[in-house]
């Protein structure tokens, strides 16, 4: 019990930058923090110009309370925030803001796999993104800076509701989720794994209601890290904003560094809230741009005009992903459409080409268009005989594999042709052959079963096997 506590108190230290030889501060028993009443006792603590400390690059260290800050109460209750409005035509990177009006709402219900976000109006959706003093949840972290986005009859307005400390922080909350619950929908950035979750905690702690529970919530970051599907290297916000929205940040402070810029200002030291301040405003301005490109990117044209910022791997990825997309909520007849499209651009040495054909063919199979998914399966195994030629060195990827036991199927069961299918076979277990430890046993197993059942079923028949569809 005794090191439990110890390891606490060192964790304290670290997070308060004391050193071991600062002498132990007394919390005040009763009333406002001694720390508060100092930075409260005088207006001029409150509205000062901050210290500057630093240069170049590097983000400006400032001293006593953030820049325009105002002060609201509310029920008796007070809270800080900064209020920004921003012109519709404010470009954040290469994208207006007001683009979101003029995207096709079906797109994200494709791209997230949420039949709920069919018809999503960004117009009345409230832009959410959090500072928080850590990645746990619990009552020891706070949620010290909320950003709200949301447009209005004056532009795009962003309010950052600011925790001046511990005691702030129910009307803080109230007021975030006062703000919120009268959006239509949340858009977000990794949000219903982690923003949404750490409102959430805090409020029931301080017995206010979440605003979530009847909102659509469009988080950014499946759809987004489907579309690139690790070809960035990874999938932070500030990468995908800058491969699909041009826009580079600036002496940008880094999210790791905000925890400490909160406790500097609680212990009046010079702090770089400035940045933390920055930082989350460009982080809700970019979710308005990624809205907006990710919601053009099923149309013929993006808003912005100009040429289109494609995922990675190019137009035929971004086709592919909508065919994807399509076939996940059951729109069978558009998914086959779309992936058409994009098999009439991904080239025969594209990575996708392969998982593209298997599920093509699958749909295929599944719609009996049988004239389609013998295409298909050509296809696949025009790419098999490529890499066995080209590549012998190369192991097959379990897409390739699954596509030719596909197209197995395809001409034994659909279509009652044994030759092809033994072809579809035997060209499997050549590439299986030099997959050492590369594909699971069981599909090994899989084509050894269907090679013996093939040959033997061609031994009973003669070699003369009716043809055609059952």
């Amino acid at each position: 019990m005794n090191g439990s506590k110890e390891e606490f108190r060192e964790r304290l230290r670290r997070l308060r930058r004391e050193t071991e030889s600062a002498p132990a501060r007394r919390a005040p028993r009763s009333g406002m923090p001694e720390w508060l009443r100092r930075r409260l006792a005088t207006g001029k603590a409150r509205d000062s110009d901050p210290i500057r400390e630093g240069g170049g690059d590097s983000p400006l260290r400032t001293r006593g309370l953030p820049l325009n800050l105002r002060t609201a109460v509310r029920g008796g209750e007070t809270h800080a925030f900064r209020l920004q409005v921003f012109s519709p035509e404010h470009r954040h990177g290469l994208r207006r803001l007001r683009s979101v009006f003029e995207v096709d709402p079906e797109v994200f219900a494709l791209l997230s796999g949420d039949p709920s976000l069919r018809g999503l109006e960004l117009r009345s959706a409230v832009f959410l993104d959090t500072e928080t003093t850590g990645l746990e949840s619990g009552a020891g972290v706070f949620v010290f800076l909320v950003g709200l986005g949301r447009f209005t009859g004056r532009g795009f307005e962003l309010w950052q509701g600011f925790l001046r400390g511990p005691e702030e922080e129910p009307a803080l909350l109230r007021e975030a989720a006062r703000r919120i619950a009268r959006a239509r929908a949340v858009v977000s950035f990794f949000g219903k794994s982690f923003d949404r979750h750490r409102l959430e905690d805090k409020m029931r702690i301080h017995g206010v209601e979440p605003p979530f529970g009847g909102l659509r919530h469009l988080d950014l970051y499946h759809p987004m890290r489907r579309l690139h599907r690790g070809r960035l290297g990874d999938a932070r916000l500030a990468t995908v904003e800058r491969a699909f929205c041009g826009f580079e940040r600036d002496s940008d402070l880094p999210g790791s560094e905000a925890p400490g810029a909160w406790m500097d200002f609680l212990d009046g030291r010079p702090h770089l809230l400035e940045g933390v301040f920055a930082h989350n405003r460009d982080d809700v301005l970019s979710l308005v741009a990624l809205s907006s490109w990710l919601g053009s990117i099923a149309s013929t044209e993006d808003p912005e005009g100009g040429e289109r910022r494609e995922p990675p791997g190019g137009e035929g990825v971004r086709r592919l992903e909508i065919a994807r997309g399509y076939a996940g909520l059951g729109d069978l007849e558009a998914a086959r459409r779309s992936y058409r499209g994009a098999l009439e651009i991904l080239g025969e040495d594209a990575p996708d080409l392969p998982a593209a054909l298997l599920e093509y063919l699958g749909l295929c199979r599944k719609a009996r268009a049988f004239g389609e998914a013998e295409g298909a399966a050509g296809r696949i195994r025009t790419a098999a005989e490529a890499l066995l030629d080209g590549n012998p060195s190369s192991p097959p990827g379990q897409a390739l594999l699954r596509g030719l036991r596909q197209a197995a199927l395809l001409f034994e069961r659909d279509q009652r042709r044994l030759e092809p299918a033994l072809a579809c076979t035997r060209l499997a277990l050549r590439l299986l052959a030099r997959a050492v430890g590369g594909a699971p046993p069981s599909l090994s197993l899989d084509f050894e079963k269907r090679l013996r059942r093939l040959e033997a079923r061609r031994a009973r028949s003669g070699g003369r096997v009716p043809e055609g569809p059952r």
